[in-house]
């Protein structure tokens, strides 16, 4: 988002007036540079959609608060159908509480429907004293879907509105409705079972599916973005593999001891099982009648409830005697199925009662929800620190999610066939088709940068040679070193002396020094403290060194979430000192390209500049005029996780925009757009930071937002940047334009 013109400085006034933008600016035309070429994009134009009214509704069943897969069953009832017209009607409905139709639905004078489900009856159960299974379902009609707008907005008689957002929104549905009944659905991407699987570990796998989305572009058309979507799912095994991969145990018979309280409270490895609440699971013992009914994880009995445990009554069906028996033997009496594991917890299913773990297995397709980190870290130590059982990484998910391009566009037409427009039933009923092929564009290959390191001449830059996106800086110096000279800096090794020898670390240490003043670094102190961090004292304890260090280099033997995320909160929150990470392996190769890259990130910290775009008309900026530039995100938790969002906002702090200082904060829960504190309270004290070093206010301001999607961009301007500018014109009523 260019935001250009700040402020412009009124002469007759003595005033900065703003220039607030209410609208996206349009596109202004094409690059000429470059050469021009012809290629394919994962992009299906739209050849036809809707030109019919189709109106839309809103949905309540229940209170509202009811799952989602229990909205869809009572939505789905014979019940249902009957009262609002069957499936002739074109009814969709978005599984929450929006649905549209081509009916015009009679709502009488109190302008709803109310229906009556009982899905008791519906299913052909008894009902059940005490526990009613009944629902309402009310439908309200909010209005029409003008897909006119669409065409208005693609024709440029119309501005991007309301209007335009329903209409695509209902096409988007439109498009979901078959495959959302055939495959399973996560958002936009639909996965069909069967697929070929990749194990990611932990009783985790990975496969690939299909992803659509309706995008207006140019040309006035309507298309369909088709991509590859890279699914995450618990690997359908039974409830005891499971279990023990999960937490990282060689065998189910492990998992006894592990599951043992710590202190008097449940340990990390028993809660790890709180992971698997509503994940659905078969049972075969019971027949093939029943092996295909679905039942889910309300959760598990306490460690020691177990089959060899819990006891319950049973009616004899030959006697009418009622006899007390164990879990174990019950099964063994009646299924003659002689359990593997009674010591282990079993599973709670609600009314369908408990189940041995290892009799259940999960069903396919069940999404797994929890972020993967680089490696899945569980505690097993007294002193509650992990054990680094490597799990699954999230380097095994890039690995199966980068493909090149003849593979990428294999796997995207393999969606195209999954999807199967012309043949889906919903989309000829509302007339909508869509070309299989995919879209011929023109494009254009740019020339790319040269990169400007200290010096001139052809040897004090990179530009023209870069092989397969690597750079090598060997010989190159950083265009400003460090301003401030290294005097005191440490090495503290998160690793033993057998895996990281001390000969193999000072080696590196050595190496990596010396590179980094070839590089222009400077360094007045050669010799840094260098220390194994004690395994008795916690990683706060190990961080505070001998002496007050300006950076510590921090040696690891494993890329683990945790560690990292304790050195970096300690050295950036705790000590106030920054610090630097290093896996061991590459330590211990010592290469010359690693220690370059190392020094790169080391000249940032100290608050040096690698380098910057050559070519530019000043030698002491990037832009011809005073220039800040802005970049902000918001992420959230985990899908099911209520915790904070955390925004941050980074600005730059130099003429050329290679400099960088950032704010992070927390951001209300799943809040995409950055409150008024967060964004006036970063871009303020960033930008007071820039006037400081400069002398002069920034002329233009270029905002960079990630994360957030194409109807939000108003949103931005209405709200992040207004509050960015109102920000600053409280800050700086005035000033008096700079002659330079």
């Amino acid at each position: 988002m260019d935001l250009n013109n700040l402020r412009v400085f009124n002469k007759q006034t003595n005033q900065a007036q703003y220039i607030i933008p209410t609208a996206l600016l349009q596109r202004k035309g094409w690059n000429t540079e470059g050469q021009q070429i012809a290629i394919q994009v994962n992009s299906y134009k739209i050849l036809n959609w809707p030109t019919k009214k189709v109106y839309q509704y809103d949905v309540l069943i229940g209170s509202g608060i009811e799952r989602r897969a229990l909205i869809k069953k009572v939505w789905h009832s014979n019940v249902v159908k009957e009262r609002i017209g069957g499936t002739g009607a074109g009814w969709l409905f978005d599984g929450n509480k929006l649905a549209w139709s081509q009916q015009d639905l009679s709502m009488g004078p109190t302008k709803e429907i109310v229906i009556p489900v009982d899905l008791d009856q519906e299913e052909g159960l008894n009902p059940r004293e005490g526990r009613d299974n009944g629902f309402r379902v009310v439908i309200r009609k909010t209005g029409v879907v003008d897909l006119s707008a669409i065409r208005g907005y693609l024709d440029g008689t119309l501005e991007f509105n309301n209007a335009v957002l329903q209409g695509i929104n209902f096409l988007d549905h439109l498009m979901r409705e078959t495959p959302s009944s055939k495959y399973t659905t996560v958002k936009q991407s639909f996965f069909r079972k069967g697929e070929k699987r990749y194990s990611l570990g932990g009783g985790v796998e990975a496969f690939k599916g299909v992803y659509q989305s309706i995008r207006p572009t140019q040309g006035k058309s309507l298309t369909v973005n088709v991509d590859v979507s890279n699914g995450v799912f618990w690997t359908p095994s039974t409830l005891d593999i499971c279990a023990k991969n999960l937490v990282g145990c060689d065998d189910a018979y492990a998992l006894v001891a592990r599951f043992k309280p710590k202190d008097n409270q449940d340990s990390k490895d028993y809660k790890e099982l709180r992971r698997l609440k509503r994940v659905g699971f078969y049972v075969k013992h019971r027949g093939a009648a029943n092996s295909t009914k679905l039942h889910r994880i309300e959760g598990f009995t306490p460690y020691n409830v177990t089959a060899l445990t819990f006891i319950f009554d049973v009616r004899d069906k030959v006697t009418k005697k009622v006899y007390e028996t164990t879990v174990k033997d019950y099964f063994l009496r009646k299924y003659q199925i002689s359990l593997r594991h009674p010591d282990l917890p079993l599973v709670r299913a609600g009314r369908s009662g408990y189940f041995p773990m290892e009799l259940c297995t999960i069903a396919e397709n069940q999404r797994y929800p929890f972020k993967l980190g680089p490696e899945q870290v569980f505690h097993h130590h007294a002193a509650n620190r992990p054990s680094f059982t490597n799990t699954f990484k999230t380097s095994s998910m890039i690995r199966f999610a980068v493909t090149r391009p003849p593979q990428r566009m294999k796997h995207i037409n393999d969606g195209i066939n999954m999807l199967n427009w012309a043949n889906d039933p919903v989309l000829k009923q509302y007339g909508m088709s869509i070309s299989p092929t995919m879209t011929t564009t023109n494009a254009r290959i740019i020339q790319q940068p040269v990169i400007q390191f200290q010096g001139s001449g052809p040897s004090s830059t990179i530009g023209g040679t870069i092989s397969r996106g690597k750079w090598n800086i060997k010989g190159k110096k950083f265009l400003k070193p460090n301003p401030k000279p290294l005097r005191s800096w440490g090495v503290l090794v998160f690793a033993s002396a057998q895996v990281a020898p001390k000969a193999g670390i000072e080696a590196f240490v050595r190496q990596f020094k010396d590179i980094y003043i070839s590089h222009g670094g400077i360094v007045e102190n050669k010799s840094p403290v260098m220390q194994y961090a004690n395994k008795a004292l916690d990683v706060d304890a190990n961080l505070n060194m001998q002496q007050r260090c300006q950076i510590i280099i921090c040696i690891v033997e494993t890329k683990s979430t945790w560690l990292y995320l304790r050195i970096k909160r300690t050295t950036d929150t705790l000590l106030g000192v920054v610090s630097q990470c290093c896996h061991i392996a590459h330590v211990i190769q010592n290469k010359q390209e690693y220690c370059s890259n190392v020094a790169m990130k080391f000249n940032a910290k100290l608050g040096g500049t690698t380098s910057r775009i050559a070519g530019t008309s000043s030698p002491d900026a990037q832009f011809p005029k005073p220039t800040i530039v802005i970049g902000a995100d918001v992420s959230h938790g985990a899908a099911g996780q209520i915790q904070a969002s955390t925004a941050a906002i980074t600005v730059s702090l130099d003429r050329f925009a290679s400099r960088y200082g950032a704010i992070c904060n927390t951001n209300g829960v799943k809040l995409e757009m950055i409150t008024t504190k967060n964004i006036q309270n970063a871009t303020i004290k960033l930008t007071k930071l820039w006037i400081e070093t400069h002398k002069i206010f920034p002329t233009n301001v270029y905002y960079f937002r990630d994360g957030v999607s194409e109807g939000q961009y108003q949103q931005v301007l209405d709200h992040e940047v207004k509050d960015m500018k109102d920000g600053f014109k409280k800050t700086w009523p005035s000033w008096e334009v700079s002659k330079s």
